[in-house]
């Protein structure tokens, strides 16, 4: 291998190897090469990984903790060597949601492959996804008026300043023995900024000036690009922030058959329009705003829409159908939940008001006298109190007093018991 390698070719640019490699493996080796070649130096660098941990354990065969790469994407179950019973099931990852969460990790550090793990990774693909879905509308109005005004103001220049320092900040971090989370976390702050100033701009109804915020998301995509984190938007979108809108292939993108394209949304809104005008003749407006409801929630997802209502009107993204779908789903379950809890509390308040309704028709005089606490005392006073155990012995002051605001308590509320049946 030696001679393949180095003997012809000089010396090996980049070496790389896992972290318990370094010594004396790799020392051992430049000893080998550099004897067996006769040069001063066999390799420029070396970079060392960390290890990939599965519950806190180093991935190995030895341990059958052991998950190729393909059944991480594709989902793997762990079942009882003995009994085949199913242990644990983990869902299929897709790969930029593999590479976000190695690219949170640096590269000689160890890595821990857990559901925790990739929750992080996942939330931020969400948020990455979300982003340029955002930008996807905010760029419309530049599309249908290229020479549209692009005026400038304080906000404008805030936002240029910010893009500049994370084209700084994530090109030094990369630079920084190719740390990854670092530069992950600049693109997160830049995205951050520019939401706000999208939001800033819905607030107070301002015009949202296209080219800082295409400048700004060019940044996003460019790096994400690097780092081969893809599929996180529209191809046409991608192309045209990255290269720029000249080099969209637009006879690739005519070469679909617009029918082909538009057939299912054009189906879908010929049929809501059928239902809203049917609901309009029955004089039925609470039915019309159901059926919008409707639409947005459970008709365009399943066609990859997603319509969002805004203050100033509804805006409609591209989103992947069964991502939505899983969105749908995830708020349903939630919903769900949220009834279930509902209903539990009011079942445990009307339990409550029942106990209370059940403890007021006692009367004082039989509180202490009736039910289990009968036989915990031997005497009482004239309006049911006890005054001795059920040994015969007196009881104390301070239990006295006690039983005799028990007493008052249950009397108040015998009272107010009295007091609604005589109304009744």
């Amino acid at each position: 291998m030696i001679d393949a390698t180095i003997g012809h070719g000089g010396a090996i640019d980049i070496h790389g190897g896992g972290i318990d490699l370094r010594f004396p493996h790799h020392d051992n080796e430049l000893a080998q090469s550099e004897a067996f070649c006769g040069c001063k130096q066999s390799v420029n660098y070396f970079a060392h990984t960390g290890h990939l941990n599965i519950a806190g354990l180093k991935m190995s065969k030895s341990l059958k903790n052991f998950i190729t790469i393909q059944q991480a994407l594709d989902g793997i179950e762990q079942r009882d060597e003995q009994t085949g019973h199913l242990i644990t099931k983990h869902q299929g990852t897709r790969s930029s949601t593999m590479r976000i969460m190695f690219a949170q990790c640096h590269y000689t550090k160890p890595a821990d492959y857990s559901d925790a793990m990739l929750a992080g990774a996942r939330a931020v693909e969400k948020k990455i996804k979300e982003f340029f879905l955002n930008i996807d509308v905010a760029l419309r109005p530049l599309e249908a008026n290229a020479n549209s005004t692009q005026k400038w103001t304080e906000r404008e220049i805030d936002l240029e300043a910010k893009r500049l320092d994370a084209l700084v900040n994530i090109r030094e971090a990369l630079l920084d023995d190719f740390n990854t989370p670092v530069a992950i976390l600049h693109m997160q702050t830049l995205i951050d900024h520019v939401n706000s100033y999208l939001q800033a701009c819905e607030t107070n109804k301002a015009t949202v000036v296209s080219l800082i915020v295409a400048a700004a998301a060019s940044v996003i995509a460019r790096y994400l690009n690097i780092l081969g984190i893809l599929d996180m938007l529209d191809p046409a979108l991608e192309r045209s922030l990255i290269h720029g809108p000249s080099t969209v292939d637009f006879a690739a993108q005519q070469s679909v058959s617009k029918q082909a394209i538009l057939a299912p949304v054009l189906d879908a809104l010929a049929n809501f329009r059928d239902q809203v005008r049917t609901a309009a003749r029955d004089n039925t407006p609470s039915h019309v705003l159901g059926l919008c409801d409707e639409l947005r929630d459970l008709v365009l997802p399943d066609l990859g829409v997603r319509l969002e209502d805004k203050p100033t009107g509804s805006i409609w993204k591209l989103e992947d159908p069964h991502v939505l779908r899983e969105d749908r789903n995830r708020k349903l379950a939630q919903e769900a939940e949220k009834q279930q809890q509902k209903e539990q509390a009011a079942k445990a308040k009307a339990a409550k008001a029942q106990a209370k309704a059940d403890a007021a028709r006692i009367s004082p005089k039989d509180l202490f006298t009736t039910g289990e606490r009968a036989t915990l005392f031997s005497q009482f006073d004239d309006q049911g109190i006890p005054t001795h155990d059920s040994a015969g012995e007196p009881l104390s002051k301070s239990q006295l007093k006690k039983f005799k605001k028990e007493w008052e308590k249950q009397k108040a509320l015998h009272d107010e018991f009295l007091a609604m049946n005589l109304q009744s």
